[in-house]
């Protein structure tokens, strides 16, 4: 037979629980009431603790500039050989040695690349720097000696010899109509269309006593045997044929 909870000596269901609540500190307030008993510690919440480190490399990056530093170093050397590249040369060194050190200061890079392509950077950047002041050197010496070369009155002081008068002579033959252009001193013709023979004789004041004539086939598609010859002072200075087109030059002897 159940028993009724109303019953008088019937046990009787416990009743809700009330938060723990601690109690008055002697000599001082209440502290704050906590929601659990004592012993009992509440679940962890939260995620991970931040960290101060930064994140760590990855070695792709490492390797990436210690070839982009052996690369530029191998660049850089052949170049310095060049005359007036030096700039080029110079800057690609100068980036070679950046990306080698910092190849070098990351971990986990590869460290023979980065030596080496610093190296050559910096080998590239010494003979840069040599070779343009051996080219500097070697034009300024160039133009003191061609200038040295001339009397201090030029131009009245120039030697007569390299500008005197001369008989010349031209004979040009053509197979087919060409064209025949001539030039000594003053004296000049271009587009005289011809055929067979020509020739034409003059008295000019050149420099150096030279004469220049050529000869070109008007038709360039037909097998045409051109010539030419000049005489200077009664002499054959040059001469040659050929098909097509030709042309001589010539110097009066001294």
């Amino acid at each position: 037979m159940s028993e009724n909870p109303g019953t008088p000596g019937a046990p009787q269901p416990p009743g809700p629980q009330q938060p723990y609540q601690q109690g008055p500190v002697p000599g001082g307030q209440a502290q704050n009431q906590l929601p659990y008993p004592p012993g009992y510690q509440p679940g962890y919440q939260g995620g991970y603790p931040q960290s101060n480190y930064p994140p760590p490399q990855s070695p792709g990056q490492s390797n990436g500039l210690a070839i982009a530093a052996l690369v530029l170093g191998i660049v850089a050397v052949p170049l310095a050989f060049i005359p007036f590249f030096g700039l080029v040369s110079v800057l690609l060194g100068i980036a070679a040695i950046v990306c080698g050190g910092i190849a070098l200061a990351r971990k986990g890079s590869s460290k023979p690349m980065p030596i080496i392509g610093g190296a050559l950077g910096l080998l590239g950047m010494v003979i840069s720097i040599v070779v343009t002041v051996i080219t500097i050197i070697a034009l300024t010496a160039a133009v003191h000696s061609t200038v040295d070369k001339f009397p201090s009155n030029f131009p009245s002081g120039f030697p007569s010899e390299i500008s005197q008068q001369h008989q010349f002579k031209i004979v040009v033959t053509s197979t087919a109509e060409s064209l025949v252009s001539f030039s000594a001193g003053t004296e000049s013709g271009s587009k005289v269309t011809f055929k067979g023979n020509w020739e034409k004789e003059f008295t000019a004041k050149t420099f150096l006593g030279m004469a220049t004539v050529s000869v070109t086939s008007v038709n360039p598609s037909a097998s045409n045997q051109v010539s030419c010859e000049i005489f200077i002072d009664g002499k054959s200075v040059d001469k040659g044929s050929d098909t097509g087109s030709v042309s001589c030059i010539g110097t009066a002897e001294k």
